[in-house]
């Protein structure tokens, strides 16, 4: 064997009287083991799979559900409702009111023209614990004379001659303008006492999408029934 070659020699007779001729076969080919490289152990494998795999579950949660645009004041957002971002109203009912109420604040777009769409609705801060939240819905209008927008009025579902469509899912589309002008959304809020305590909402959340980012309007609004509950701020305390 030469270089990994294979030599064999054979003497062949060429015929009477001749010299023998000597052929010479080579065999091309290296009969040394391959050389190879280390092999990872199998929980080695196993485990940078695993990785591959959770990284494609995160990727594609991440598409499907979109980003978060975050929480947004009151007029610093696509979504708006008085567009002030320090505006704070109290609307407070007296102990001696009974029964649901409705309270109801303003919804527009205050930025572009792609539908915000209500995924949910809740309280900021909630104060006491004497009121129990009915739900919310929303109606589409054209305020004038005898027609108007409300604040609060008694009794939930409200009674009003406007089509009433639950807030989650609908789509806001109107934009944000002179109140006398063009439609107006109104999201109207169910609250109902369970007791004499007393107690409400301090500010609204709108949870909404706009394409696939997730925004949380604060609104700035409380609704709040005094009752025998000691409530600072709201009714007759500091």
């Amino acid at each position: 064997m030469i270089g990994g070659e294979d030599v064999v020699g054979r003497e062949d007779e060429a015929g009477a009287g001749s010299e023998p001729v000597r052929t010479v076969v080579v065999h091309v080919g290296d009969d040394r083991p391959a050389r190879r490289g280390p092999r990872l152990p199998r929980r080695v494998l196993l485990a940078g799979l695993a990785v591959v795999v959770l990284i494609a579950v995160v990727v594609g949660a991440l598409v499907l559900l979109g980003g978060s645009g975050g929480r947004h004041a009151d007029g610093a957002g696509i979504l708006a409702s008085t567009r002030s971002p320090d505006a704070h109203n109290t609307l407070v009912r007296p102990d001696r009111s009974t029964g649901p109420m409705t309270g109801a604040v303003r919804l527009c777009l205050q930025q572009g023209t792609a539908p915000a769409v209500i995924e949910a609705v809740g309280p900021d801060k909630t104060v006491g614990s004497g009121w129990n939240y009915l739900g919310a819905s929303v109606r589409v209008f054209t305020p004038s004379a005898g027609h108007s927008v409300i604040v609060s009025m008694a009794g939930y579902p409200p009674a009003l001659p406007d089509e009433l469509q639950p807030a989650a899912g609908f789509s806001v589309t109107t934009p944000c303008g002179d109140v006398g002008n063009g439609p107006y959304t109104e999201l109207l809020i169910g609250l109902a006492p369970t007791g004499p305590a007393g107690g409400g909402w301090d500010g609204i959340l709108v949870t909404y999408r706009v394409g696939g980012t997730r925004y949380v309007l604060a609104v700035g609004q409380a609704f709040v029934e005094c009752g025998t509950a000691a409530l600072p701020g709201y009714c007759g305390g500091s």
